[in-house]
């Protein structure tokens, strides 16, 4: 009775992984979409916007690398309990959908590093720009 009781424990604690690791990574797709629509269609050009965006994504990575932690977390649960994982086809596997999802995100950070750096460099220029001309403009008056 004791083994039995442990077992439903341990699939309850696996299917709560899955199910909370799974809100998290589609969470944060949805957040991620949401992000990366611009206001209006001119905005899409705006540097301002584009640090905002990457920013913004950027800083919420962390919500889809619990998900996923959490959704193999549930995956070795039921392996290590002695519940009997059946061998389906990789395209059913959850577990390769989630990968796939990591490695997806994961060119996404790293495409959004340059464009990152670039914005931020011209951002640099320009309030340099900007400093350069008003400390110009206050020479001449005084």
């Amino acid at each position: 009775m004791k083994a039995s009781n442990s077992r439903q424990f341990s699939s309850v604690a696996a299917r709560t992984l899955k199910v909370v690791g799974i809100i998290l990574i589609l969470s944060a797709l949805l957040d991620c979409i949401v992000l990366s629509l611009p206001g209006e269609s001119s905005d899409l050009l705006n540097r301002g916007w584009q640090l905002a965006a990457a920013t913004q994504i950027v800083d919420r990575g962390i919500i889809p690398l619990i998900g996923i932690a959490l959704l193999m977390t549930g995956f070795w649960v039921d392996s290590s309990s002695g519940v009997s994982i059946e061998r389906r086809n990789v395209w059913l596997d959850l577990r390769f959908w989630a990968l796939l999802i990591s490695s997806l995100l994961g060119l996404v950070y790293l495409s959004l590093v340059p464009v990152h750096l670039n914005n931020t460099r011209l951002e640099l220029k320009d309030a340099l720009a900007q400093v350069d001309q008003e400390a110009g403009t206050s020479r001449r008056s005084t």
